[in-house]
């Protein structure tokens, strides 16, 4: 019964991860960008653009599965059965 709902817990948390690994970082990173661009466009004399918006968009994914990563290990290192009581 504990492994189960370790599993359960770890497909869980992989599915929200995946879903916000999906949206989320390209949504932040889009918008702070192109907020960065309208503002620059006013003012002439400062460029900064983010040219590496796809690395940025990567960085945060992956911190994000790392962090899974060490959540899953947690979950299945740990003991729960005081959970099921």
């Amino acid at each position: 019964m504990v492994y189960i709902i370790k599993l359960l817990l770890i497909i869980i948390l992989f599915l929200v991860i995946y879903v916000w690994n999906k949206f989320a970082p390209k949504f932040v990173v889009k918008s702070l960008a192109n907020s960065l661009r309208y503002i620059n466009n006013k003012k002439e004399p400062t460029k900064f653009d983010l040219d590496f918006e796809n690395g940025v968009i990567l960085l945060f994914q992956l911190f994000y599965w790392v962090g899974f990563i060490l959540f899953a290990y947690a979950i299945i290192t740990n003991d729960i059965s005081h959970l099921l009581r």
